[in-house]
């Protein structure tokens, strides 16, 4: 696709221009960035489009690439939605576009950064459009070990009733050739939520959060869930509350795979 690697910076600077928004969070040390880490890799092309994951780096050049080729099928469609949510999603939060900490997970190219990211400010709008409050990284620390954590969202309302959300997204692929057990990834997805909440919360309780504490959890990118969920619709997370640790409320459960516009679907929300 590509003849080299300046020819992949233009196509990104194009794709890039594209989004008012994204284009005020990206600077000229960004695209020289880029540019080294192609310049590091023995085959680039493969980099970009099989080794890496999604990223601003990869889709705002396979943007960039589309809009130059005039190519409109559905794999380059899916790229420019997920710039276009994240152009609409810094529109909706305008704090975040001098957020250094966000800008800097935005900007990360490595492994699922980049969705996790859209996760949380997907939810975030969603909570949003409920017209409650929504505040990010809200500082706090672990009882025990006294080390500093934070909470992706806190929400609250005009009473001043206040939320704290962490929100997680797991991801695991299933090959599957004929016939399967749907259950087969159930031990897996609660020990990645198990240490998922260690992690975060510890073991013995958490302060300087007041209110509900939750962990929100998007199972989109967890294969065999979602064929669960095909499966049976009334699936149910009653069972994850065995693995709240002191202080955590609660679960709140969503799927958004960022397929089309209204991608978001709420789920269920599981409290002790």
């Amino acid at each position: 696709m590509f003849n080299n690697i300046e020819e992949c910076m233009m196509y990104a600077n194009a794709g890039i221009n594209n989004y008012t928004n994204i284009k005020k969070i990206v600077t000229p040390n960004d695209f020289k960035i880029w540019e080294q880490k192609l310049q590091g890799k023995i085959d680039f092309e493969n980099y970009l489009l099989n080794e890496s994951r999604l990223n601003l780096l990869n889709l705002s050049i396979l943007t960039g690439y589309s809009l130059a080729k005039n190519i409109d099928d559905s794999m380059f469609t899916h790229y420019r939605r997920l710039l276009h949510k994240l152009d609409n999603y810094l529109t909706a939060f305008p704090g975040l576009l001098s957020d250094a900490s966000f800008i800097a997970k935005v900007k990360n190219i490595e492994q699922f950064n980049f969705l996790s990211v859209l996760t949380e400010l997907s939810l975030s709008f969603y909570i949003k459009m409920l017209h409650l409050n929504i505040k990010f990284e809200t500082p706090f620390r672990l009882i025990k070990s006294n080390k500093k954590r934070d909470a992706d969202i806190t929400v609250s309302d005009s009473k001043g009733n206040s939320m704290h959300i962490e929100v997680y997204m797991p991801n695991k692929q299933s090959e599957i050739d004929g016939f399967f057990d749907p259950n087969e990834d159930d031990h897996h997805f609660e020990y990645k939520i198990g240490k998922k909440l260690l992690d975060k919360f510890g073991e013995n309780g958490i302060a300087e959060l007041k209110g509900t504490i939750l962990l929100a959890v998007n199972i989109a990118f967890f294969e065999m869930l979602s064929i669960k969920r095909i499966i049976n619709r009334q699936n149910d997370f009653i069972h994850l509350l065995q693995h709240l640790p002191t202080g955590v409320d609660g679960l709140l459960v969503f799927e958004d795979n960022f397929g089309d516009e209204n991608s978001f679907r709420f789920i269920q929300l599981v409290l002790k």
